[in-house]
């Protein structure tokens, strides 16, 4: 025993190190306090040249506090806000810890930062670009992406408070009147201190170049190189829980909602996937599990015809990282988000963990999106890690049919948690439609929150046995059936 010792020690100082070199270096987080704040939402977007893209919302808890936390690929801006006129721009480097008080009723005239000096130089307030929800613009060689002026704004004119500079190089930085221009190649090539060790650094570059890759989701930070304007058709569509790769019929499955897709591009401007598409998906560095092509295929025809696509990660396909975004402009959502579309407004999201009702699922969920979990699942071979997946999740969703034999049935507001997550979104804000999946059934009803406010909940049901969708067109969202 005492021979082992030494060995067992080893064997846990190699693994501590192998999972200290493979941590992100570009991981930055935004959190702070605001006045007045408690119950209410606030949104992070990430600005390009020609749109704001929506990357998150959350709301601050009873003391006002919020935290975003992100992996930033390269050093951009970020817009804070409460509301479209109330924001702060943010310009944070690799590993930075910005903190950020203020009044929510005012954000832009009471904000105070620390912990970026970046951040600190941008003035107050700025001409930004009219808000997006997801179109995205990228030119994926530049190292710093800048807003630019709306048409309104440009060409820049000397009179105006905040001016915009262009370099010869025509990157944008913006020049409030008061300090001297930022210059963005200081910015874009300015480090941050290091606070690693020299022997972490050394061991990371021994050992990063081995480790199973956990990419990171930042998926509307793909490019798009199709105008707005050349978006085909004006509606949208959801659809979810297509489970591809469970069951004898899959590959009808997948055929069936191929045939959907070639249809909804002749007339949609935008496809939202509600999540468990997929029964299971890991995403590895070199490997792309074996299947699904066709779907993959008519996902990736949909984007580049100039149609915005959105996917929501569920239970069974939370593993995708990046995978779909480094392929295609498709914008990722790990938790529900807001969505605008023709005026209204749709509170969207897969639905599992809502309402927390299942302490032991909640347990699971936390277990299965930590990214030390699922590193240590990443160095398992991929054969097991496929078959230890479909398995359980087959017996799963026989176990329970098998314990309430009624469970797709809708079991009423109380005991619906994503009614009650939505009814306490819906206090918190007025919203037009709450979209979901994750149950497998199909309905539409009116809910009403303790404060008076309505909107309607929507269950897209299910592709796996229903071939259910949703469509809204001219007003109204419909549910329709596949035939």
């Amino acid at each position: 025993m005492t021979q082992l010792k030494p060995t067992l020690l080893l064997s846990a100082l190699t693994l501590l190190l192998l999972f200290v070199s493979c941590g992100s270096k570009n991981q930055i987080t935004i959190e702070g306090t605001l006045a007045d704040g408690a119950g209410k939402t606030i949104f992070i977007e990430e600005m390009s040249p020609d749109a704001r893209i929506f990357l998150d919302s959350i709301t601050l808890d009873k003391k006002g506090h919020f935290k975003f936390t992100y992996d930033m690929p390269y050093k951009t801006f970020y817009n804070v806000h409460v509301s479209n006129d109330d924001y702060v721009v943010l310009l944070p480097d690799e590993g930075s810890l910005i903190t950020m008080t203020g009044s929510y009723d005012s954000l832009s005239l009471t904000y105070r930062i620390q912990g970026n000096d970046d951040s600190q130089l941008l003035p107050p307030t700025a001409t930004m670009p009219t808000s997006s929800t997801g179109e995205k613009s990228r030119n994926a060689n530049s190292t710093l992406r800048t807003p630019t002026p709306t048409l309104s704004t440009w060409p820049p004119s000397p009179n105006n408070s905040n001016t915009w500079s262009v370099s010869s190089r025509t990157t944008l930085a913006l020049c409030p009147p008061s300090s001297p221009c930022i210059n963005p190649s200081t910015v874009a090539n300015s480090s941050t201190p290091k606070t690693a060790s020299r022997f972490t650094r050394v061991f990371s570059k021994v050992l990063r170049p081995i480790c199973p890759t956990i990419p990171t989701r930042s998926a509307s930070r793909t490019k798009s190189n199709v105008p707005d304007s050349s978006m085909p058709g004006n509606k949208l569509y959801f659809v979810t829980d297509a489970h591809l790769g469970a069951g004898p019929d899959t590959m009808e499955r997948e055929q069936q909602l191929c045939a959907l897709l070639d249809q909804m591009k002749q007339d949609a401007a935008m496809v939202v996937f509600l999540g468990d598409m997929f029964d299971f998906w890991f995403t590895y560095r070199y490997v792309v599990p074996r299947g699904h092509i066709r779907l993959l295929g008519r996902m990736a025809e949909l984007a580049d015809a100039g149609i915005k696509l959105h996917f929501f990660i569920g239970n069974h396909d939370m593993w995708l990282f990046d995978y779909l975004s480094s392929q295609m402009p498709i914008i990722m959502h790990d938790d529900p988000a807001i969505l605008l579309f023709d005026g209204k407004k749709f509170l969207v999201g897969h639905g599992d963990g809502l309402g927390h009702l299942d302490k032991r699922y909640d347990c699971l969920r936390h277990i299965f999106r930590s990214r030390l979990n699922q590193r240590l699942f990443s160095f398992l071979p991929q054969w097991m890690t496929f078959g230890v997946a479909l398995g359980w999740s087959g017996r799963s969703r026989k176990g329970h049919i098998k314990k309430n034999p009624n469970i797709f049935q809708y079991q009423g507001d109380d005991r619906e948690g994503i009614v009650l997550y939505c009814k306490e979104r819906l206090s918190l804000e007025p919203l037009d439609y709450c979209v979901f999946g994750h149950r497998h059934t199909a309905l539409s009803r009116e809910i009403t929150s303790h404060n008076g406010n309505r909107a309607t909940y929507v269950n897209v049901g299910d592709w796996l046995d229903h071939r259910d969708y949703a469509v809204y067109s001219n007003g109204h969202l419909q549910l329709c059936s596949w035939q």
